[in-house]
Parts: structure tokens; C-alpha cells; sequence
């Protein structure tokens, strides 16, 4: 039983983590974009972040290239 319990700890915090680089990294687009005066749809980045009913988030990216 705890080591369902540890797994499932450690399923959480890597899920925190990916979550906190995702952000990390569409903050650092969004600053490179601004910087340069252009808007993400200028560069072709689309980001739609929303929050689900089960207190997680849905992140939506789209690439036009």
C-alpha cells in the first residue's frame, strides 16, 4: 500500500513540475514576442490555459508555422 502511495506522490509532483516549466516557457516566449513589439498570433503561437473541474489545467498550445 505505500508504495501506491509514494507513486502516487510522485506522479503529483512531477505532474507540479512539468506544470511549472510549461508556464516557465510560455512566459519566456511571451516576453521574447512583446519584447520584439509583436503579439503571439504576430509570431504564430497560440496559448489557451483552463482550469478543469477536477482542480487541474488544460494547456492548449497551437503552432502556426
Amino acid at each position: 500500500m505505500e508504495n501506491i502511495v509514494e507513486q502516487q506522490a510522485n506522479i503529483k509532483c512531477t505532474r507540479k513540475r512539468i506544470f511549472a516549466l510549461l508556464t516557465q516557457c510560455v512566459e519566456d516566449i511571451r516576453k521574447t514576442v512583446t519584447a520584439s513589439g509583436l503579439e503571439m498570433l504576430d509570431v504564430g503561437v497560440g496559448v489557451e490555459r483552463h482550469r478543469t473541474s477536477a482542480d487541474s489545467y488544460i494547456v492548449d498550445m497551437k503552432l502556426c508555422v
